[in-house]
């Protein structure tokens, strides 16, 4: 959500996939899909968990219909994250 307090994922997406039409911008990757996946505040079971499921969304063990690429901006503040 771009009203979530993360702006930066929500901006970076759209210069990924942008359609390439007459509005605004074309993206990198016109024609590519998304999966948006919010972990930040999370305890790092969740973590992994995420990450799973972006390589197989429905847990069924094919995982061809996962994520291809997984771009991630990390921007950990200050402190111990075990």
């Amino acid at each position: 959500s771009p009203t979530g307090g993360q702006q930066h994922g929500t901006a970076f997406a759209g210069g990924a996939v942008a359609k390439g039409n007459s509005i605004g911008v074309r993206g990198a990757c016109p024609d590519c899909g998304l999966m948006g996946v919010r972990f930040f505040g999370a305890p790092i079971s969740d973590l992994a968990a995420s990450f799973l499921w972006c390589a197989d969304p429905n847990n069924d063990g094919d995982d061809s219909d996962g994520a291809t690429i997984l771009s991630n901006s990390w921007g950990f503040g200050s402190g111990d994250y075990q």
